[in-house]
């Protein structure tokens, strides 16, 4: 009962500090433990008198509990629906897992390694205690502990530093100064050979710019310097240590020293910062509005805004809904039309946390003693060093393109934002007229005849399959009728799908018979037969083309289904070879080797 009570107490308060369960990081300890409660539960006999109502209020009766010392918890709507899906995975845990986890302990004589019970709970996502309840072993006292040494161990690789500016005078930042102003002037403080490019002078330092280079996700500004009268396309800004790098597209023709002092007239690609601008603005609308409609579990875990769209990692438990994907644009869009005052500026770390707690850093943790915040009025705050519009109006409309799982408890969402919107509803309106012109129709029709399409289609593929089965079953009749040992069969299929989903159903009478035969296709071959003695190898090196390498697969027990049961044949042979041959090799070589064309 102590580990009921202290297991969902721990549970209640890191879900409801923004962490999720799930395979990877601190949310696998999550898991683990809120797998633990739901094996003890069962092993005891408890759930049935407690079940999910049960086990939800005692996370309740923990705030009620709990709030006497840290003060009443906010509302979490998601917390119930977290707890529920996590029951409904272990619930089911999973066949496939278990015969994974049989695998493995025949493989190793039923005594598991520590390495193997990581293996098994890391890759295959088994609980400990599933483990143990399978394997009827221990779970070791150090593993746990071996677990967290192990996630302390893995460290990002640095990355190595190509230029070393430590010696010269910080870069000037502009860009937040007058964000919407694209021409400047500055001075050339020294000029850098780029070691990815031949050791070429094209890396301008400046005493002062207002590029943005890459950084905080977002993608660094382009633009132009004129240098010595001439005009040089910048093509990437980078910022190393406190020193912004301006990468020209082609290098300076001169001596680096006579560069160095002189004036240059610089220019933004004004087009491109407003893009890059209202996508970073929309992620924070985005990510605004995930939180609204999802619940407050949802958290940043990444983001990148570049010119053709930008996306959004949150933490979330489940794969976005249509309808979730629908209501989040939704919100997104209310919030732009509200027009909501964007305030940006530097404030004290210790001031900026007291007044707007750890939610600043969705980016990540921000070194130093001074952020810069960004403060959209009633909708979000963050430490974020990006360029961002001054209203939310300015957004323009946001359409969320797609979402996609990560990985276990990350969503990512893909969206574009103001003129890029446009581009992308100019290209599904320019879609959908010329569907109506192909189906001479209305648009009000579009749904109604693509679903008759969609089921004619699936209606004559369907019929098509039927007919193939029967094809290939006359096919089989006269292998294993015929006087022939060895049939060769001409095929016009384009994959062997058909021959993979039919041929076991004769594997056995082939065998009975010892008879066997080749479909030989334009890309690939499949064969079948009732005894294993056929040289695939040979085959694939005598048709395999100059330059192309096949793809052999064989196996030599085939599983067949026989009503309810699972019937296994062996000792018999099925192949396949992909790629790209010459058939009449082909042809050749299986008459050679006795086989009748059908």
């Amino acid at each position: 009962m102590y580990i009921i009570l202290d297991h969902t107490r721990t549970v209640m308060m890191v879900v409801t500090d923004g962490s999720l369960p799930s395979n990877v990081g601190g949310g696998s300890n999550i898991r683990n433990i809120i797998r633990r409660v739901f094996a003890v539960l069962k092993k005891n006999n408890w759930w049935d008198k407690l079940g999910m109502d049960g086990l939800l209020q005692l996370f309740q009766e923990h705030k009620n509990d709990l709030a006497k010392l840290y003060g009443p918890f906010g509302e979490y709507k998601s917390f119930d629906q977290i707890i529920k899906q996590e029951y409904e995975r272990w619930a089911k845990t999973d066949d496939d897992k278990k015969v994974k986890l049989e695998k493995l302990l025949k493989q190793k004589n039923n005594q598991l390694s520590i390495d193997d019970w990581i293996f098994a709970m890391s890759t295959h996502g088994i609980p400990a205690d599933t483990i143990s309840q399978i394997s009827k072993l221990p779970i070791p006292g150090n593993l746990y502990a071996e677990l967290a040494d192990r996630a302390a161990r893995i460290t990002k690789a640095p990355e190595a530093i190509l230029y070393n500016t430590v010696h010269l005078p910080e870069t000037t930042n502009l860009y937040y100064q007058t964000p919407k102003d694209g021409k400047f002037q500055a001075k050339i403080v020294t000029i850098f050979n780029n070691v990815q490019q031949q050791n070429l002078p094209n890396i301008v330092i400046l005493n002062q710019s207002a590029f943005y280079p890459f950084g905080g996700g977002q993608d660094y500004d382009k633009g132009w310097l004129t240098i010595s009268g001439e005009r040089y396309s910048v093509i990437n800004v980078q910022k190393v240590g406190k020193v912004v790098l301006h990468i020209l597209e082609k290098p300076l023709p001169n001596a680096v020293d006579t560069y160095v002092g002189q004036e240059v007239q610089a220019e933004i690609d004004l087009d491109r910062r407003t893009i890059l601008r209202n996508h970073h603005t929309a992620t924070h609308i985005v990510f605004a509005a995930c939180r609204r409609v999802l619940g407050p579990h949802v958290w940043q875990n990444g983001a990148h805004k570049s010119v053709n769209n930008a996306h959004l990692d949150i933490t979330h438990f489940a794969p976005l809904t249509k309808e979730q994907e629908q209501a989040i644009e939704n919100e997104v869009n209310k919030i732009i039309l509200s027009a909501k005052q964007i305030n940006k500026g530097f404030m004290n770390k210790a001031d900026a946390e007291k007044e707007y707690g750890f939610r600043l850093y969705q980016g990540g943790i921000v070194p130093g003693n001074e952020l810069r915040v960004v403060n959209i009025d009633g909708v979000d705050v963050e430490a974020c060093c990006g360029t961002h519009c001054d209203s939310t109006s300015e957004v323009g409309w946001v359409r969320i393109l797609k979402t996609q799982k990560l990985q276990d408890g990350v969503v990512r969402l893909y969206y574009v934002a103001g003129v890029k919107t446009i581009e992308v509803l100019n290209s599904e309106g320019e879609m959908i007229n010329q569907l109506v012109k192909l189906w001479s129709i209305s648009k009000n029709q579009l749904v109604e005849e693509g679903s008759k399409i969609f089921q004619e289609k699936k209606h004559f593929e369907s019929a098509y399959n039927q007919i193939k089965a029967e094809l290939i079953k006359s096919q089989m009749k006269y292998v294993i009728d015929g006087p022939n040992q060895r049939t060769m069969i001409n095929s016009n299929e384009p994959n062997p799908t058909a021959y993979f989903s039919e041929i076991g159903k004769y594997i056995q009478q082939l065998k009975d018979s010892k008879k066997g035969l080749v479909f030989v296709a334009e890309t690939f071959i499949y064969g079948a037969f009732g005894e294993s003695n056929f040289n695939v190898e040979e085959l694939s090196k005598q048709i395999e083309e100059e330059g192309s390498q096949l793809k052999v697969n064989k196996q030599n027990k085939i599983s067949v289904k026989d009503g309810k049961k699972t019937i296994q044949v062996n000792d018999v042979l099925t192949f396949s070879i992909l790629g790209k041959f010459n058939k009449n090799k082909a042809s050749k070589y299986l008459k050679e080797q006795g086989f009748a064309q059908f």
